[in-house]
């Protein structure tokens, strides 16, 4: 049955009698060895004929096995070597234990291809060894040379095609929840494995039992002598155009510590900590909105400020420290503080074309903006250890905004009808802090497998901004001149709690409730202001109160065994939306009740094949900014009202993903599909004027469906000494968009392909190129709202090693953009170069010449695509620039009495 199915998902055939060698190996003291490997070699000519690695118990097995004579080596990092001579005869052959015994190591030189990924359970590890990169490159640069790992161009890492959400050094946190943190500034050569895994809830954890929220996560295991010892760098660059750079980062780790510094300071679009609470609060502050339907960027080399950072003119600087301890046996503390401002100077042009029933209208924008924001996050954690059977655990984390906004908009509407123009001038302030506590205690009982946890979760919110608008629309001789206070605050308190029960041999049932009561105010005061003063404007204030309130309840089942895993259950929520205008004395009640199941399963066919299925149903909940009954008129073209009877989302989402990986061949297959359904779906309506004036509405649509496809291939070409990756990325979506009262069915459809070829043998060149190509197409109500277009981008990163440590490297973008429905291609070619020399003791001094941007082509295109509109913005940006910088790095490892280095082949020196 197991090769029937291996034959289906792979297509591999499979022919000849087989049968199965087992055994168990320990140490002299009788422990079982974990990971040892095992080689299974013919005996007339020693060739590998099959491998495996033992599990946790000590065990393997070796399916599969023709019949004949061969040699059983094993071998364990520490143990001296043991080979066995064994012959299969027509049935399963069990060796028994067999026992390693320990020895002294010597420093060694091991020539030849370390084994790039193993596969344990439901974790991928990859062997940083077999990856190299350049001198001073960071985890990033590793990340991405990764089989089925991808790192877009702001930074978000996606393994096998998922978004990952946390990445843990050593299995501990890095500056909290930020996995752009270790990825931007630890050094690579730090790494010894890189571990893929799905990270399961604390309830998961200590029970055993899934429950289904998992995080994709990455764990960073440091080579043994970074775990002991001081390393990181500290760079300065100055350039042309008055343009510099400034940054720090050092790592202290001990045997119970860990602490870290990081330090930017530049003004090139560099920014080495993730964004988005500032994206989020300034973004408020604003106004800002976006948009949906199938886009498409240009531009943006060398900036790697995530959501629209990129462009324009940016300042940044950000200091962080991260400390973890152990201060005994039983206590650990994790604590990490971030500090982040930014200055951002845009200046973008918008040209957008409007699909409205069988007409369309012209939109022309152009508008100039200034901001700036400072962040403070502060993260700190305690756990204890009661004994071996109970432990606490207080999770806090704290965070602080405050920022300012100047912008001036120019908006130009034109039909066959009539032409409308506005002026917009605003400017705003604004502070929030957001505060979240966790409270969890879990329990272990003498029975194996009964557990207890319990959750308590307290957060609160505040955003308070002020706001001054002048608009005036030209033609109707109109003007707005207003004054405006909000103020947004939110309190949420929970209690969530499980209890498992085993049900007999590897068979578990689990008991969960869960209570959350969440309370929010947003308060938003409108003053026209009008010679010198200002009067209050009932018509567009409010206040609006909004309490949320659900309770949980679920049982599940979960049995496990060493290559199967599967969770099954069920929970029914009841929840309870309450809505309040006190000052127009109106009330909304709305209640959402709803039966979730869920089901996962896991089955590893071998250590080199996994499947995994997974279904799961949630619900969706209305956000306060759409419930809020009353009109935003802060653009007087583009109004906002929300709708307090909007109905929750009810979203059932499936997965089925496998992987697969060749020792032998170092072949890696990782693929997905996904399929979402939403019930209820929340979509924006749109009516426009005769005046080509827009109000949107949040309304409930028809069901809408997701479908996404993503497969990766790897392999390497051994007789010319290269490795090629193939991938493609395919999404589906089926919605409905209303514009005027009528309701049209919307698909996009999206496929990325890619292809990309490196080099294996690294010693005086390192090269890689590939290419990615995208089709792209939005299908409407109308001839006019279907959209197509097609993109091209090709690339080349390239650094040859010359005599006397001097090295030369240059990356090649070119990207090419095509639709009929936009005047013109778009082709941006982004090409920088550089020359290095490494020099002092230890090769501790690198010096460095660039050019950024050779060909002068950087700027901001933003293509986008969607059932009533096309729109292009075009968004200022550096140019070309020269710079001279300097690198220092810090390697001071503890080994025995003495120190020792790592050169780029990360070998002993």
């Amino acid at each position: 049955m197991k090769k029937l199915i291996v034959i289906t998902l792979l297509g591999l055939a499979y022919t000849g009698a087989a049968q199965q060698v087992t055994g168990k190996v320990t140490d002299a003291e009788g422990e079982e060895l974990f990971a040892a490997t095992i080689m299974l070699l013919q005996k007339q000519d020693s060739v590998l004929a099959a491998f495996a690695m033992t599990k946790e118990a000590g065990d393997f097995s070796i399916k599969n096995v023709k019949a004949g004579e061969y040699i059983l080596r094993i071998n364990y990092v520490g143990y001296e070597g043991l080979d066995k001579a064994i012959e299969v005869v027509g049935k399963d052959i069990d060796v028994g234990i067999l026992t390693l015994n320990p020895t002294e190591l010597q420093e060694v030189v091991v020539e030849g291809e370390a084994i790039p990924i193993t596969m344990k359970k439901d974790t991928i590890e990859y062997n940083a060894a077999a990856f190299a990169t350049k001198t001073n490159a960071v985890v990033e640069d590793l990340l991405k040379k990764l089989p089925g790992m991808e790192v877009e161009r702001d930074g978000t890492i996606k393994s096998q095609g998922e978004t990952v959400n946390q990445v843990l050094v050593d299995g501990k946190e890095f500056f909290g929840n930020d996995p752009k943190m270790a990825t931007k500034n630890l050094p690579a050569n730090a790494v010894d494995k890189i571990q893929v895994f799905d990270r399961k809830s604390e309830f998961s954890q200590f029970s055993g039992v899934d429950d289904g929220n998992d995080q994709k996560t990455i764990n960073l295991t440091l080579k043994e002598d970074h775990k002991k010892g001081t390393f990181g760098n500290v760079s300065a660059g100055y350039g042309t155009d008055e343009r510099y750079t400034l940054s720090a980062n050092i790592n202290q780790f001990r045997k119970e510590n860990q602490f870290s510094f990081i330090g930017k300071h530049n003004n090139i679009n560099q920014q080495g900590f993730s964004t988005g609470e500032y994206i989020s609060f300034m973004g408020g502050l604003g106004n800002l909105t976006g948009g949906g339907g199938g886009g498409f960027r240009l531009g943006g080399g060398g900036a790697t400020i995530n959501n629209g950072l990129s462009d324009g003119f940016v300042n940044s600087t950000s200091a962080g420290l991260n400390f973890n301890r152990d201060l005994n046996e039983k206590t650990e503390v994790r604590a990490s503080y971030l500090f982040s401002r930014i200055e951002n100077i845009t200046a973008k042009e918008t040209d957008r074309t409007n699909f409205v029933n069988d007409e369309t209208f012209e939109t022309d924008e152009s508008s100039n903006s200034n901001s700036d924001g400072n962040t403070h996050s502060i993260n700190l954690n305690v756990k204890h250890e009661f004994d071996k059977s109970q432990d606490i655990q207080i999770r806090n984390t704290l965070g602080f905004q405050q920022g300012d906004v100047f912008n001036i908009t120019n908006t130009i509407n034109r039909s066959t009808r009539d032409t409308t123009s506005s002026v917009s001038d605003y400017n705003s302030s604004g502070t929030g802090h957001n505060i979240n506590s966790r409270l969890i205690y879990r329990k272990k009982f003498p029975r194996i497998g009964r557990t207890f946890v319990a959750e308590l979760n307290v957060s609160s919110q505040n955003n308070d901004s002020e706001y001054f608008l002048s608009t005036t629309i030209n033609n109707r001789e109109t003007a707005i001149d207003q004054e405006q206070q909000s103020l947004n605050k939110s309190n949420t308190l929970g209690i969530e709690v499980a209890y498992t029960e085993p049900m007999g041999k590897n068979k578990y049932l689990e008991f969960r409730v869960e209570r959350n009561l969440t309370k929010g105010t947003n308060d938003k005061d409108f003053y026209d202001v009008s010679g010198g003063g200002r009067e209050f404007d009932s018509s567009l204030s409010s206040i609006y109160e909004r309490d949320y309130e659900y309770n949980r309840t679920g049982l599940s089942f979960n049995y496990a065994v060493d290559d199967f895993r599967l969770t099954t259950g069920v929970n029914y929520q009841f929840s309870t939306l309450l809505g309040d205008l006190p000052e127009q004395g109106q009330q909304f009640e709305n209640d959402f009740n709803r039966t979730l199941p869920f089901a996962r399963m896991n089955y590893d066919f071998t250590q080199s094949l996994g499947v995994s299925l997974d279904y799961n149903t949630r619900l969706n909940t209305p956000s306060i900014t759409q419930l809020q009954p009353v009109v935003d008129n802060s653009n007087p073209l583009n109004i906002y009202a929300g709708n307090p009877n909007l109905d929750a989302e009810y979203i059932h989402s499936g997965r089925l993903s496998f992987r697969y990986f060749d020792q032998f061949t170092s072949t890696s297959l990782f693929s997905f599909f996904n399929a979402s359904y939403t019930l209820d779906n929340i979509v924006t309506s749109r009516e426009v004027d005769n005046q080509n004036r827009t109000t949107s509405r949040p309304v409930n649509a028809e069901n809408s469906l997701m479908l996404t496809n993503y497969t990766s291939f790897s392999r390497p070409v051994k007789f010319a000494k290269t490795r090629f990756r193939i991938s493609n990325r395919l999404t589906r979506n089926k919605g409905f968009a209303i514009v005027n009262s009528i309701t049209a069915e919307t698909i996009t459809t999206n496929n990325t392909a890619s292809f990309s070829l490196e080099n294996m043998k690294k010693k005086t060149i390192d090269w890689s190129i590939g290419t990615d190509y995208t089709i792209g197409n939005t299908k409407g109500a109308s001839e006019s709202s279907n959209q197509d277009y097609t993109n091209w981008v090709y690339y080349l990163d390239a650094t040859v090693f010359l005599p006397k440590k001097w090295s030369v490297g240059s990356i090649y973008d070119y990207n090419i953009y095509k639709s009929a429905s936009f005047a013109g291609d778009q082709e941006v070619q982004l090409w920088e170069a550089s020359i290095q020399k490494d020099f002092m003791k230890n090769d501790r001094g690198q010096l460095k010449i660039s050019v950024f941007d050779i060909l002068n082509q950087n700027r901001g295109v933003n293509r986008t695509t969607d059932f009533n509109y096309i729109q292009e913005e075009r968004i200022a940006s550096i140019g070309t620039y020269y710079m001279l910088t300097f690198t220092y790095r810090l390697s001071a490892f503890e080994q025995n009495s003495g120190f020792f280095r790592m050169d780029r082949n990360n070998r002993r020196r």
